[in-house]
């Protein structure tokens, strides 16, 4: 026998240096199984080694085997006497893999080749695709097997031509030798696949609802809803609306034809569309017929009367620093931009219309739908879903994949009994979504509480819910937060994706449904704003309340909020209103005394959206906010609301609430900027949910 190794246990697989027959010895007490696999990790065959007998074992070169520590294992030469297949001199296998494109545009198709020496015919292949979802490809899967025929093998896939918009991918390729997917045997591909869809076309109208205006009265809307005519002009009544589609950024350009003094130009997303457009602290950039622009109650362009009727007056408006241009058939008459002022509208706006009081008029719109009369400015586009233009409301940019988390019920006492739950892109209760149906409605306070793990809603392509609805199965007495056996409320955040698996948090708040005698839908979903279907009879059937997106900046920078306030003496403590929960009953703050005045001060909060105030529910109460030197005032004269609204921009420096009641402490449940809930000594978005 000629040694040609140094001897090994074979407590772990080997293949013995590369032998093609070894030398066995069990040194162990018990007979021992030895397992012969090939390259791949199959399992070839295996035997036993009688203890204390040494046995000639003959094997392919790269085959491994393994046993015992027990089992010694030692490479020899090959005796004359023994038959093998193969040798030492024998080539490994090999794998090289190509693909037949290295970019490929959506509907197109690329096609994998794998080749191979030394690989028998039969071999089983493992590939997969990573940095891909399947429903990225209208044929062929993200894992697959490929069996080696003729030292080659090949697999396709075809790019499903969808209308997602969701940038340039790349799909990595690996091939495996096990089905486990852990030896990588050949080289890495890539292939990118080329975004060439953009969303279907979809562009802007009037809106037909309009509730969340300040006064009640809407156009009339005719010619596909293009056209608006006021409906009731008179000292009193205003007409006014916006349009079902807005902007977050970029450049647009609409036409007007105007007859009739009306006015026409942009509003903020967090200002409800209020009278003239410019009361103060509204930052809108607005036009009339007579050549004013005004600025946040500002005049800040009169020059006369520049249109008349039947002229086309077109409006471009540059949503990234705030600027727009007013155009009359053609001809730039007058703009509002840096030139102008330093204190440009730089709120995601969307272009709206409207109407002094006393007036008759018209105004036909022109987003762009079948081309424009006048050339728009270098640029700017039309307004268009497919332009990138988002549902209006409280709106985020649109995502494909949305879903409801539930929070952490337990600091509310007792689990909501919601009926169902779902998500809006309109203000219309006839477009939702009911993501959870847990049972039907009803006001008979029955049903049982269920939990659920959080499903994903897929769209298809990217939408932009703006809203949140709740349906109740319950018809409550009492409408505080905590203590009352017939409360039903608890905490819910909305998420929305990209890809399905990374999450962010939309907005997140209380929801419940004891909504003050059937009034004051805010109480229901706190953080959310108004509800602007004028459905506020909430305690049975739907409740639709807008959603808040959490601002740009966060206004929690580790400050002590509670340290900021002032009075002559707390009974329930300060903190409890900046615990990260909006709670009533002994979970708010609450003075010692009648009708007490508290204020805070010493603080310099960024708001780029609005400031809500949650007081006492039950008793009349007024709230001041002094936002950039202006005090701005908000009171409550009726027993039911108890939320007060600044949707003043600048920087906040006080806060004052007072109970204006009889009797009775004054209360405060918490303070929400900009969708962040204030919260004492943390750097989060404060909501604990």
């Amino acid at each position: 026998m000629k040694i040609l190794s140094t001897e090994i246990n074979l407590g772990s697989a080997s293949n013995v240096s590369n032998a093609s027959v070894i030398r066995l010895f069990n040194s162990g007490d018990s007979n021992i199984l030895v397992t012969r696999k090939d390259y791949t990790g199959t399992v070839v065959g295996s035997f036993i080694v009688p203890a204390g007998q040494v046995i000639y074992a003959e094997k392919y070169f790269t085959d491994t085997l393994e046993g015992s520590a027990d089992v010694k294992a030692t490479k020899t030469a090959y005796s004359s006497m023994m038959s093998f297949e193969g040798s030492a001199a024998d080539p490994l296998p090999t794998y090289t893999h190509s693909v037949s494109a290295s970019s490929v545009d959506e509907g197109g198709s690329f096609t994998t080749t794998i080749t191979t020496t030394n690989v028998d015919d039969g071999t089983n292949l493992y590939w997969e695709l990573t940095g891909v979802v399947a429903d990225d490809f209208s044929s062929g899967a993200l894992t697959g097997t490929a069996s080696i025929s003729s030292n080659s093998a090949t697999f396709s896939h075809t790019v499903d031509e969808d209308n997602l918009t969701e940038g340039s991918e790349t799909a990595t390729i690996k091939v495996y030798s096990d089905s486990g997917r852990t030896t990588q045997v050949g080289n890495t591909l890539t292939v990118t696949i080329v975004d060439t869809s953009t969303p279907p076309s979809e562009y802007a109208k009037l809106s037909t609802n309009n509730s969340d205006t300040k006064d009640a009265h809407q156009p009339t809307l005719s010619n596909n809803d293009l056209t608006a005519q006021s409906s009731t002009p008179n000292t009193t009544n205003w007409n006014h609306g916006r349009s079902t589609l807005g902007f977050t950024t970029g450049k647009w350009y609409w036409e007007v034809t105007a007859s009739g003094e009306a006015m026409i130009g942009v509003e903020p997303i967090s200002e409800n569309i209020d009278r003239e457009f410019f009361n103060g602290g509204t930052t809108a950039g607005l036009a009339t017929r007579d050549g004013k622009v005004w600025f946040g109650g500002t005049l800040v362009v009169n020059s006369g009367n520049d249109w008349s009727d039947g002229d086309t007056i077109g409006v471009a408006f540059d949503a990234d620093n705030g600027y727009m241009y007013i155009y009359v058939n053609g001809t730039l008459k007058y703009s509002y931009d840096s030139t102008m002022s330093s204190s440009v509208i730089k709120k995601p706006s969307y272009s709206v219309y409207d109407a002094g009081s006393g007036q008759q008029w018209t105004l036909s719109f022109n987003f762009g739908d079948g081309g424009f009369a006048q050339t728009p400015p270098s640029g700017y586009k039309a307004v268009d879903v497919a332009n990138g233009a988002v549902k209006a409301g409280y709106a985020h940019s649109a995502h494909r994949y949305w879903r409801i988390q539930e929070g952490d019920h337990t600091n509310y006492q007792i689990h909501p009994r919601s009926a169902r739950l779902g998500l809006i892109p309109t203000d219309n209760l006839s477009d939702i979504t009911w993501l959870y149906t847990f049972t039907s409605d009803n006001c008979s306070d029955t049903g049982t509480y269920q939990n659920w793990t959080a499903s994903t809603y897929d769209h298809g392509s990217p939408i932009a819910f703006t809203h949140y609805a709740i349906s109740s199965v319950f018809n409550g007495s009492n409408y505080g937060m905590g203590g009352s056996a017939s409360l039903r409320a608890g905490t819910y955040y909305v998420e929305y994706s990209d890809d399905g698996s990374s999450w962010t948090t939309a907005w997140a708040g209380v929801a419940h449904n004891s909504s003050q005698d059937g009034t004051g839908a805010e109480a229901i979903y706190p953080s959310t704003g108004e509800d602007i279907t004028g459905n506020n009879t909430c305690f049975c059937g739907h409740g639709i309340m807008q959603g808040s997106r959490f601002g740009p900046d966060n206004p929690n920078d580790g400050t002590d909020w509670g340290s900021k306030w002032s009075n002559s003496g707390f009974d329930q403590s300060i903190d409890l209103a900046f615990d990260g929960y909006l709670r009533c009953g002994a979970y708010r703050a609450r003075t010692g005394g009648n009708a007490v005045l508290i204020t805070m001060s010493g603080v310099s909060i960024t708001v780029n959206e609005y400031v809500k105030v949650y007081v006492e529910q039950n008793y009349p109460s007024t709230v001041t906010a002094t936002i950039d030197g202006v005090t701005y005032t908000s009171a409550h004269t009726g027993n039911q609301v108890h939320t007060h609204t600044f949707r003043q921009t600048g920087t906040l420096t006080q806060l004052t609430v007072v109970n204006q009641g009889s009797g009775g402490r004054t209360y405060l449940e918490g303070i929400v900027v900009d969708g962040y809930l204030l919260k004492n000594n943390t750097t989060t978005n404060g909501w604990n949910y």
